[in-house]
């Protein structure tokens, strides 16, 4: 699972932004990584067959920190990823998580090699992640600021390609959200609104004036 979390100022003003994740036990942690366990909901016990491996690609202008915490009447731990800034009105930052569920004795750190964090073109216009295996890649990611495509707001067309389009690596679009899945010579792909898409030079969709 992919989660990607934007935070976008309404006013100009100092903030922090903090991206929490909790869990009762911390099993193994590496740098930007932690493999997390539940063992009980208050006085439910919860089987520990399984892990959830919890994971920060995007490390730029980030810190991390674990702390103890009284959660749901029980002792827990909350993992934060947070940076503090002044902000412009309008501007945002972003964060992404990779959450792994795995088999408690199946050892995640493997995934590390395989997930890379890839910026936009310009950065902070968009987050996505490229993960590769089993012989396959996936590429998705998000553009930070929907509303970077609009122009003016007094006749149509509102937006132009130009003002939304942003790249990351081989792919290029204005689209909101985008899924790329390439196995051998196959390329399969989603994009959420949007007017055109180029991957590796090649024009994927675009839509009739």
């Amino acid at each position: 699972f992919i989660v990607f979390d934007v935070f976008k100022a309404t006013k100009e003003e100092w903030f922090t932004a903090a991206n929490l994740w909790h869990t009762r036990k911390i099993v193994d942690q590496g740098e930007h990584w932690y493999d997390t366990q539940y063992d009980s909901l208050r006085r439910l016990a919860v089987s520990t067959d399984n892990s959830l491996f919890i994971y920060f690609p995007k490390k730029h202008f980030r810190l991390e920190r674990v702390e103890k915490e009284k959660r749901y009447y029980q002792d827990e731990w909350v993992i934060a990823q947070f940076t503090g800034q002044h902000f412009e009105l309008g501007q945002h930052i972003g964060f992404v998580t990779v959450l792994i569920p795995n088999a408690s004795d199946e050892k995640p750190k493997p995934w590390l090699k395989e997930i890379k964090f890839v910026d936009s073109d310009v950065s902070g216009k968009g987050m996505s992640v490229e993960i590769n295996h089993d012989n396959k890649t996936i590429h998705l990611g998000i553009k930070c600021d929907l509303r970077m495509d609009m122009i003016r707001d007094y006749r149509r067309p509102k937006y132009t390609y130009k003002s939304g389009r942003i790249k990351f690596g081989k792919f290029e679009s204005n689209g909101d959200f985008f899924y790329l899945e390439k196995s051998g010579k196959t390329l399969q792909f989603t994009v959420v609104n949007l007017s055109k898409a180029i991957y590796d030079g090649r024009e994927l969709f675009s839509q009739k004036p």
